[in-house]
């Protein structure tokens, strides 16, 4: 008997069982992976966090999964390139997902966005104040907290004693304690009497109060959109479940 007189239901079922087995191939060879995200995020958050990136998991696990890879494979010098890459591939979807997740923030959100990706060098003088802002705004009312980045470490508490995953997932809000982009007027101090000289030039505090003229790049906009992301994407995410 050849391929073309097999039954039809014949050719259903093992089309079916090729497809299964398939499935299982994929899953023996991506569970080992699945298991140390965990360990390997924590890694990856450390290193982007103290250069002033963030990253969620509001994307698909496969491309997480590929970041940190890719993240804890670069040497400390190429994070900066390697993050920026990666937002300008996914910022105008994010951006989407913002506006429509956050309807009556659009107006500042697409401003800024529009700012970033059309006026380009002279936008990012806008976006970089509005992105941090938007974070800001959005993360103390998801943690109804009017002064939320003050004690990152306090915040989504319950949540984060109930649950280990949920503690993993928020990591990054306690690596906000040594990120020199969020740190307080006082925590800038206390790390420069450690002897902490500042990875990145650039500072939440410092631009929101016009102390610095010097912030307008391409890979500080990005840092401050990685934020946002961040605040407004993947952690209601994890809190909401």
């Amino acid at each position: 008997m050849t391929t073309t007189d097999r039954d039809p239901k014949i050719e259903s079922l093992i089309s079916s069982f090729q497809e299964l087995v398939e499935t299982f191939y994929r899953i023996a060879t991506i569970a080992p992976k699945i298991e140390a995200l965990g360990r390997n995020a924590k890694t990856a958050i450390a290193r982007t966090v103290e250069q002033g990136w963030f990253f969620g998991w509001h994307g698909s696990l496969e491309d997480v999964m590929v970041l940190v890879d890719q993240i804890n494979g670069c040497d400390h010098d190429g994070i900066d390139d390697l993050m920026a890459s990666y937002y300008r591939r996914e910022i105008s979807g994010m951006v989407a997902s913002l506006l429509k997740k956050y309807p009556d923030r659009m107006g500042p959100i697409q401003a800024a966005a529009f700012a970033h990706e059309q006026i380009a060098d002279h936008g990012y003088w806008l976006s970089v104040p509005v992105f941090l802002a938007q974070a800001d705004g959005i993360l103390s009312e998801l943690s109804k907290n009017a002064k939320a980045l003050k004690s990152p470490r306090k915040l989504f508490a319950d949540q984060i004693s109930r649950s280990e995953d949920t503690r993993d997932l928020l990591h990054a809000l306690h690596a906000l304690q040594t990120s020199w982009l969020l740190a307080s007027p006082d925590a800038r101090r206390a790390m420069e009497a450690n002897g902490k000289r500042p990875i990145i030039d650039l500072n939440r505090h410092v631009v929101a109060h016009g102390l610095t003229s010097d912030y307008g790049s391409e890979v500080h906009s990005l840092k401050a959109f990685s934020f946002l992301a961040y605040v407004g994407l993947h952690i209601p995410l994890v809190v909401k479940g």
